[in-house]
């Protein structure tokens, strides 16, 4: 079994899985379509997008596969991710990484596998666009290329849905900015508390989304009003800017 290393690396990894806010989302036609169009071009029974985060690998679209997710140590996807390239077995059962794996000898049967890494424009590879098969084989040259022209089109959409969760939240968000400005600064002047130009003031909301900051806090992080509305606020102790993902 691999030992997962944690580094630097795969902590940004994840945590650019985490920002996407695709994980255990429901399915989605624009994936699906694609999912489709993977198993048609190269011919396979089975076809995955496939996001890998630090104990599982979660199937976000999926053809002729029945489970939704499976353990990390399990995945092809795992070894796929390491690189940046196509990663292909011809055949799992002549391979010792794959021979004894509990998805080779048992349902459903993997074989042959194909999958490029999802990778945003940030360079985190956060999971693949895979293809599978219940026996050996080898994908052509037109269609690798085409698998990897489809896995940039997975990788478009999902920067296009995160910002437009981003975008929508954050318009929903600043309409009752001023309200919810307003309501903290009479709670504090009950409480007697001195606000003035020195203090730092966020509000979160219940998941721990930023909704509001007042201008010094904007000045002493550098981040503006716009970048901090939707953020977790966990954001701000990762050493990442929020929209470096994106």
């Amino acid at each position: 079994m691999d030992i997962f290393k944690v580094d630097k690396e795969e902590l940004y990894r994840v945590a650019a899985l985490d920002e996407c806010g695709i994980l255990d989302s429901e399915p989605e036609p624009q994936f699906d379509e694609l999912t489709r169009l993977a198993g048609l071009v190269c011919d396979t029974p089975m076809a995955l997008i496939s996001l890998v985060n630090s104990k599982r690998q979660w199937f976000k679209s999926k053809i002729g596969v029945d489970a939704p997710e499976t353990p990390r140590e399990y995945a092809f996807c795992h070894h796929a991710i390491k690189g940046k390239e196509l990663f292909e077995v011809v055949d799992a059962l002549a391979d010792n990484r794959f021979k004894t794996n509990p998805l080779v000898l048992g349902e459903p049967h993997i074989r042959f596998y194909a999958g490029v890494p999802l990778e945003t424009h940030h360079h985190a590879r956060i999971g693949t666009l895979c293809v599978l098969d219940t026996k050996p084989r080898k994908l052509s040259d037109l269609q690798k290329k085409e698998l990897k022209l489809l896995a940039n089109q997975v990788v478009r959409q999902i920067e296009m849905k995160r910002q437009s969760d981003v975008m929508a939240y954050q318009a929903e968000t600043l309409v009752d900015a001023s309200l919810r400005y307003k309501e903290l600064l009479a709670s504090l002047e009950q409480q007697k508390v001195a606000l003035d130009s020195h203090a730092l003031v966020t509000i979160t909301d219940a998941r721990g989304r930023i909704t509001y900051a007042n201008p010094k806090f904007c000045q002493i992080t550098k981040y503006s009003l716009s970048e901090l509305i939707g953020q977790n606020h966990r954001i701000l102790n990762s050493g990442f800017h929020p929209l470096d993902f994106f």
